[in-house]
């Protein structure tokens, strides 16, 4: 599908295959257009909904004599058998690259073809003057608008059908250009029409661009204390399909929980932190359920991931994060359920543990809650959850970074015996040094999770941290197989295999990228392992995984980086191979052995900006990515953060938001499957905004999630908070269409 998605776009002829009046088709994605004869009717399919939101362009007062007529063919025919009857099928059906309607007003002519990707049309009039006869009405649109980049917006629901600010010219007599300003002008309800600066007597063409652009929902998650949303997953299958669970922090006594929910009280006093989880609808205009998960303490949720129960279509959501004893001495008593592997917080005061916990499809119960640490300090930062087909459990897999500990040691198994971890004892430097690690905890329908491997990851002379990992979907999940990335201050961090980077590059962090099956074969169990950075420091964020195989799947790294010399590659080359200056974001598709680098570039501008998750369209293989993060690099910087696309001019894009809005951007940006720009927005408002976590919902549709200091972010209507709670700080989620067709490298 992504080959397809290159080719250039067919209108088609209808010879019969589908219904009158059309008379030509197009499609692209889930973009869907018909032609009549006066008309020219746009679909976007929404999938998760049944529907299709449409808006059709209506040419007013248009000629009866006007002729549509298709232009420059293209090689090859389709063929549409339908039903039995052979004398209803349609053959050979010609298609091609442009459309004209010949004499739609007198002296007006309209072609239609594309151009980079999207639909284009030219309003081409034998004089000037002509021009205020063309006329459009949108049906089907709720409201029509010009903004403020002059870009007419026809909406249809929480659906915008954008038409750039036109770009108009006059054909001089010796055949150049005269380029002429024009702009849309409304003419009543849901009509426009085009008007030029100056009015002459000689050929006239106006040029805009059609698409959908689609701030979907967004929305806010807070009350009235400080409030992150850390992460997002949504539900891929079944009747919760669309459905968002958003994991995070606050220290709102007033958060909005939903009635019958796990816990519907803030357990803290102020300033301690609860962990919260929301699970919202499809379209965020209702919380199916929303909870604390906290003590007396201050606990954070880092990471969530959802599986299916084994006991139907049902979501369960599995999160992870940490625990600490409130700084004034009092005992951590976070939540434990089920057959806990630990129950008990043994630290003092201001110490971290480890947990993972699972609340049942409803959001009333606590399936399983365990501590994971030792008398030191853990966190955990990533989890992988999947079904076991063979066992009707899940298996979760979690990972961050411990401390090792001393009298009460972080438990480094393998459950049941026999064999060994890959690292049974801590690696780093006492006393505050730490090594990553990651646990692999295992059910069976109607039981209780088991840790079933552990293991320290890291080098002797510094520290690691896990900040992101993916389990391999086809993995035997007797021995699950996890890549996991973060960051690492040792020289002997170890590698394994043919890496990408055999040692360490220098500076303050290098990025690591490790694979590693959790077989308990001890030394064997890492299978392959690379640094991935430059001279200054370097830290992977993200990781998602392409394919459903070993041999053939690709692992691609999000993160960010100030080393000017951090590795980009590719052919064609990819987006950017210089440093911009501060810190940039990175993105580097590695192959399956981490020993090599298909593409990476650099993702910024000449401030600080990181690449914070990354997500892909689940099951799919190589396939473009997006990312999301936080920039301090605006428009007007020496080096703006790019902004889809950046040539031509502002005034043609088609990025949800060009402008940054200070002291902190959210971004969100697609990269292609070579290592090009896709879409690429900004997202914010006056007082500073982080994204931290993406995730799919479909090939076309990520939502992002937060966190902001503005009562100006940008939410949608219908959505179930539209205000700012208060504080310092709200979580915020928002979801974006983003467009699947990308230039081939660098523009």
């Amino acid at each position: 599908m992504e080959t397809l998605g290159r080719l250039p776009l067919e209108f088609v002829e209808n010879c019969g295959q589908w219904p009158s009046p059309t008379r030509f088709g197009a499609r692209r994605g889930h973009e869907v257009v018909a032609f009549e004869n006066e008309a020219i009717v746009l679909g976007l399919q929404i999938a998760e909904m049944g529907r299709v939101a449409k808006i059709a362009l209506h040419f007013e007062g248009a000629s009866g004599d006007a002729v549509l007529r298709g232009r420059d063919p293209l090689p090859g025919t389709h063929n549409y058998l339908y039903g039995a009857d052979p004398a209803a099928w349609a053959t050979e059906v010609p298609t091609f690259a442009t459309l004209e309607y010949e004499a739609l007003y007198e002296g007006i002519d309209v072609r239609v073809y594309e151009a980079a990707s999207f639909i284009e049309y030219d309003v081409v009039c034998d004089s000037g003057r002509r021009l205020p006869r063309f006329s459009v009405s949108c049906a089907g649109a709720d409201s029509l608008s010009v903004d403020q980049n002059g870009r007419l917006l026809a909406k249809t629901g929480d659906y915008e059908l954008v038409q750039d600010r036109p770009i108009a010219w006059y054909v001089q007599p010796d055949g150049s250009r005269r380029p002429v300003a024009c702009e849309y002008e409304l003419r009543g309800a849901n009509r426009f029409g085009l008007k030029v600066a100056e009015t002459l007597d000689l050929p006239l063409v106006v040029d805009p661009k059609v698409s959908f652009r689609v701030l979907l929902w967004s929305t806010f998650i807070g009350g009235s204390g400080d409030d992150i949303a850390w992460d997002v997953a949504v539900a891929q299958y079944g009747q919760s399909m669309g459905q968002v669970f958003v994991v995070g922090e606050t220290t709102s006594s007033n958060f909005p929980t939903t009635t019958g929910a796990y816990d519907t009280t803030y357990n803290g006093t102020t300033g301690d932190r609860d962990v919260f989880v929301v699970r919202l609808n499809a379209q965020a205009s209702n919380r199916v359920y929303s909870t604390f998960v906290g003590s007396g303490c201050d606990e954070v949720g880092y990471a969530i991931d959802l599986a299916d129960d084994g006991n139907g279509d049902h979501t369960v959501a599995a999160f992870t994060g940490y625990c600490t004893g409130n700084t004034s001495g009092v005992t951590c008593r976070y939540p434990t359920a089920g057959q806990a592997f630990d129950v008990n917080w043994l630290k003092g005061a201001g110490q971290t543990d480890a947990f993972v916990s699972i609340l049942d499809p409803t959001g009333t119960t606590l399936l399983y809650s365990s501590y994971l640490g030792s008398d030191e300090n853990e966190e955990s930062r990533a989890i992988a959850v999947v079904p076991n087909p063979s066992t009707g459990g899940i298996e979760v897999v979690i990972g961050g970074w411990t401390q090792g500990g001393n009298g009460i040691v972080f438990p480094a198994v393998v459950n049941p015996g026999p064999g060994t971890p890959y690292q049974g004892t801590f690696q780093g430097p006492n006393p505050s040094g730490t090594d990553a690690f990651l646990a692999h905890f295992t059910t069976a329908t109607g039981g209780t999770p088991t840790l079933r491997y552990s293991t320290y990851l890291g080098g002797s002379v510094g520290d690691e941290r896990v900040l992101d990992l993916q389990v391999n979907p086809d993995t035997n999940l007797t021995s699950v197989e996890v890549v996991a990335v973060g960051a690492t201050t040792s020289t002997n961090y170890p590698v394994r295999g043919t890496p990408l980077q055999g040692s360490y590059q220098g500076g303050s962090h290098d990025g690591f990228v490790s694979r590693l099956l959790m077989a308990g074969g001890g030394n064997s169990d890492l299978q392959q392992s690379t640094f991935l950075g430059g001279s200054e420091e370097d830290r992977c964020w993200g990781v998602v995984l392409h394919g459903t195989s070993t041999p053939t799947q690709l692992v691609t790294v999000g993160g960010s980086t100030n080393s000017a010399n951090f590795p980009t590659a590719g052919s064609p080359p990819p987006w950017d191979t210089t440093h911009n200056g501060g810190f940039d974001g990175f993105v580097t598709r590695l192959d399956n052995s981490l020993s090599t680098a298909p593409w990476s570039t650099f993702l910024g501008g000449s401030e600080d900006d990181e690449v914070h998750d990354i997500a892909i369209v689940p099951g799919t293989t190589a396939t473009p990515v997006t990312v999301c993060g936080s920039t301090f690099s605006s428009d007007t910087s020496t080096i703006p953060f790019p902004v889809y696309p950046t040539n031509p001019p502002p005034s043609n894009n088609r990025a949800y938001d060009i402008t940054y809005n200070g002291n902190g951007d959210v971004f969100v940006t697609r990269i292609s499957q070579t290592g090009g720009l896709g879409c690429s927005t900004y997202l914010g408002a006056d007082a500073g905004e982080i994204g931290w976590g993406i995730a799919p919902d479909g090939r076309d549709e990520v939502i992002v999630v937060g966190q902001t200091g503005s009562s100006a972010f940008p939410t949608t209507s219908g959505v179930v908070q539209t205000t700012y709670g208060g504080g310092t700080l709200d979580g915020f989620a928002s979801k974006f269409r983003i467009g699947q067709a990308f230039p081939a490298g660098g523009l």
